[in-house]
């Protein structure tokens, strides 16, 4: 039973290829595969999704022992061997996946997914956000003991209760902010949104300077918030994350076809953004992520 739902399941897959093929043939003139390996939970085998990136296909995805050069490239020869042209393999770094392709198919250029160079260009800068909003989280601790003792203290007002509460409120909102790394980073965004809301504190301190019960309360927020290590880290971060942006800008400027000299090129992008900016600011991870 189960092997005829296997056949089964194999007989769908083949038909959705084929479809796919011929649908980006006569489209775009050929079709562009892309693989990527997905890391598997401890004890499980290694998962590879095989997409067609120009129609945004999932071609099939396919189970592995291992995911060895050989294993590979027999599981893979079905998908490639075709009479539909392959106009390029978009891949990540993991050789096995390269010397498969090439030893099938070394007639088709191919290139490492920018999205993968980038990814790895930025752990350095990634590792100094996490840090940097661990950092601001820790120092901010002391917020709990501020709700504690302000909902205790009698001598307030219900409407001054409610503007420390608000301010308490708004603190815990920014701090669960979330980015998507590489180009958005949540402990730079944490960072910004505390200080615009440091304004704020500062406004409300100028209102209320007679009422010394809410003040004593209002002028602990931006002690907590201005640590000099918060602006120390920021401003590495920023740094870091001004190169990224400005080879994403260079990226979108610059017109690659997929080719061998794809990767070269934008190798080469990269190692000048590093010696340029990078290594003054002790960035020696983008030369070690580039290797």
């Amino acid at each position: 039973m189960y092997e005829k739902y296997k056949h089964l399941l194999k007989t769908d897959s083949t038909e959705r290829q084929n479809e796919t093929y011929q649908t980006c043939k006569a489209r775009y003139g050929g079709i562009v595969l892309s693989l990527d390996g997905i890391q598997p939970a401890k004890g499980n085998e290694p998962l590879y999704v095989l997409r067609e990136v120009l129609c945004g296909k999932v071609i099939a995805s396919i189970s592995m022992k291992n995911g060895s050069s050989k294993e590979l490239k027999e599981a893979l020869e079905p998908y490639v061997n075709t009479d539909v042209p392959i106009l390029g393999f978009v891949r990540d770094r993991q050789r096995s996946i390269r010397k498969a392709l090439k030893e099938l198919r070394s007639d088709v250029p191919y290139q490492f997914c920018q999205f993968h160079y980038l990814k790895d260009i930025s752990k350095p800068m990634i590792a100094s956000d996490r840090k940097l909003k661990t950092t601001i989280k820790k120092n901010l601790r002391g917020l709990q003991a501020i709700e504690v003792s302000f909902k205790q203290n009698e001598q307030l007002e219900e409407k001054e209760k409610e503007i420390i509460n608000g301010y308490c409120e708004a603190i815990r909102s920014i701090l669960l902010e979330d980015g998507k790394p590489s180009l958005e980073l949540p402990g730079m965004k944490i960072y910004e949104r505390l200080e615009e809301l440091k304004k704020s504190f500062e406004h409300s301190l100028r209102m209320v300077e007679q009422k010394k019960r809410l003040s004593v309360y209002l002028k602990t927020f931006p002690t907590m918030i201005n640590r000099r290590n918060h602006k120390r880290s920021y401003h590495k971060v920023q740094e870091m994350y001004e190169i990224i942006r400005d080879i994403v800008k260079s990226l979108e400027k610059t017109s690659f076809s997929i080719s061998q000299s794809h990767e070269e090129a934008l190798k080469s992008l990269l190692i000048k953004a590093f010696q340029e900016k990078g290594q003054k600011h002790g960035m020696k991870g983008f030369m070690e992520n580039l290797k």
